[in-house]
């Protein structure tokens, strides 16, 4: 088996993320989106070299999914910027999924054609990005695993429940 893992969240590139929080808690109900607006990557590599990727991600839920909307402000070289924006917004980006052993599942993706383009951490979060789209229609990206990015996901799941649709879109402070 390739990698057998739950998916953490679905993400998507939009042209604007307050746009996006709006059309999806008034349309299906999702949120409230909680948003780290133009993070401070410790470091980003596409193919192994430094690369620029400036964005700002509203992580929100959907019934039991997570979602993540990404509003990319600069993504160079042009190679990477094709993985993020290769139609028309808003798109399917990614699906995520954490992973105790993300070394071990990055190689088994590349094995089975599914190439790393993109390596990144910011704190404790680190973050590999492979091709998948000739197989799924959209990137795969595997998450360490560690208490910090599962209590971030538990805290977006505990603040959805009971919420009553109003401030869609809320800073995260954390």
């Amino acid at each position: 088996m390739l990698v057998h893992r739950a998916v953490s969240h679905y993400g998507y590139t939009v042209a604007s993320i307050p746009e996006a929080v709006r059309y999806w808690s008034s349309v299906f109900g999702a949120g409230p989106f909680l948003l780290i607006e133009k993070m401070q990557l410790d470091s980003v590599s596409h193919h192994g070299e430094s690369c620029t990727f400036v964005h700002s991600a509203a992580f929100g839920q959907w019934g039991n999914l997570a979602i993540e909307l990404m509003q990319i402000y600069e993504c160079s070289p042009p190679s990477l910027a094709q993985r993020f924006f290769p139609g028309p917004m808003p798109l399917v980006n990614h699906v995520a999924f954490l992973s105790p052993e993300p070394e071990a599942d990055s190689a088994r993706l590349d094995e089975m054609g599914c190439r790393q383009f993109m390596h990144s951490r910011i704190g404790p979060v680190e973050a590999r990005l492979h091709d998948a789209t000739h197989t799924i229609g959209c990137a795969v990206e595997i998450h360490r695993q560690n208490d910090f990015i599962e209590g971030f996901f538990t805290h977006v799941r505990d603040i959805a429940r009971g919420w009553d649709g109003r401030d869609p879109l809320r800073p995260f402070s954390g």
